[in-house]
């Protein structure tokens, strides 16, 4: 039974066995009630998708996500409550942090259920730790498209 501990199974339990979870465009009916089932929820919730997610109505979801500079192939790391209205606002120079970088391509988030997770979560991507993770995260990824640096180091 150890093998169906490992995070696929969680998430496999956590869709198929667990009412009160839903994705897509399906109603949320029935809350989390057990504090396990609730960790599972904010376990699931940390997942990555190739896709910005819909809005659940009435769930609170904050997004940590990173950017890509197609001009300077830097980086830009950030949190929003509306990951597709916050990239939009990037992306049409209404950011200042970003003006000057347009256009910008989403290349990674996460989501959260709680607001103190994600400011976390990007605190800890900003640092250097981070940066090392987003470098192993994304290693196909920055395989293919490397980042050139302003020293020419090729470093995130």
């Amino acid at each position: 039974m150890a093998c169906f501990k490992t995070p696929f199974w969680r998430l496999i339990r956590l869709l198929f066995f667990v009412p009160s979870f839903t994705i897509g465009n399906f109603r949320q009916n029935v809350k989390p009630t057990s504090a396990h089932e609730q960790a599972e929820v904010a376990r699931s919730a940390r997942k990555s998708f190739a896709h910005a997610p819909r809005v659940i109505r009435g769930a609170a979801v904050f997004y940590v996500y990173v950017l890509r500079s197609e001009t300077d192939s830097g980086l830009y790391i950030g949190y929003t409550r509306n990951l597709r209205a916050r990239i939009k606002q990037h992306n049409s120079r209404n950011s200042f942090a970003t003006a000057h970088r347009s256009p910008l391509k989403l290349i990674y988030y996460e989501a959260y259920l709680n607001q103190v997770d994600a400011l976390g979560r990007e605190r800890y991507l900003k640092s250097g730790a981070g940066r090392r993770f987003l470098k192993v995260q994304l290693q196909h990824y920055l395989r293919n498209n490397p980042i050139r640096s302003v020293t020419g180091t090729g470093k995130i």
